[in-house]
């Protein structure tokens, strides 16, 4: 189901920050607009040496069943954009 979200970015937000993400999604002429909120931070520096990329998890809220329809078939459909096969 569409519970969270990676987001690779190096601007990083606090924890409980609420996000407006907005999204277009494949075959699909209408921008997907969906409200987040920080659920945790990955931050890859010289001293954490976390695995990945720098960036933060985010769950989403108040997702209308368009919308989670929409996420859920394109995460199915994308598992490549979001994992490197190396």
């Amino acid at each position: 189901s569409a519970g969270g979200l990676f987001i690779a970015t190096h601007h990083l937000r606090r924890i409980g920050d609420r996000i407006t993400l907005k999204f277009q999604l494949p075959g699909n002429d209408k921008a997907v607009e969906v409200e987040t909120e920080v659920r945790w931070i990955r931050e890859n520096s010289a001293l954490t040496r976390a695995d990945g990329a720098t960036g933060m998890g985010v769950r989403f809220i108040n997702l209308s069943p368009e919308a989670a329809a929409a996420i859920n078939s394109f995460l199915s459909n994308r598992d490549s954009l979001y994992y490197d096969d190396e």
